[in-house]
């Protein structure tokens, strides 16, 4: 069974919901029985729903929430810390100390980029419509807001 995969920043609220592609879902892995659950885990979780389709067949699905610090805006940042700047920002950022591979996700997981960075700081048009993103690198994982273009 695929996993779906979340992001959000340590604290925040996500709803998920069990109601997909026809399936009638019953009850959640929180011990929930409701088509949606809000969660706030602290820590990487992966939840389980199941429930039955449309024919009566047993089935589930899970979603892993990655859950990231988030540094707060004008928290002192340590030397050698994945960063983006501006943020938020009209999609054109600067990102620091993200050396290796370095994912861009919308906030229902989508992968929207993916750039392999140097050891140096490089900046990027990200050409995202505004809304929330997370980007990835290594086990980081910093929240990118595009407020306008």
């Amino acid at each position: 069974m695929p996993v779906a995969q979340k992001f959000i920043c340590k604290g925040e609220p996500l709803v998920l919901s069990g109601d997909h592609s026809g399936m009638n879902w019953l009850w959640w892995s929180t011990g929930d029985s409701v088509l949606s659950v809000t969660v706030k885990p602290m820590l990487n979780t992966t939840y389980t729903f199941y429930g039955r389709d449309l024919a009566g067949c047993l089935d589930s699905a899970q979603v892993t929430v990655v859950v990231s610090p988030c540094l707060e805006a004008g928290a002192p940042v340590p030397q050698n810390v994945f960063m983006i700047y501006p943020n938020p920002s009209t999609g054109k950022i600067t990102i620091c100390n993200a050396v290796g591979d370095l994912s861009i996700y919308s906030s229902s997981g989508q992968l929207m980029h993916h750039i392999t960075m140097g050891n140096n700081a490089e900046t990027k048009d990200l050409d995202l419509s505004p809304g929330v993103y997370y980007a990835r690198c290594r086990s980081e994982v910093l929240k990118v807001v595009i407020a306008s273009r």
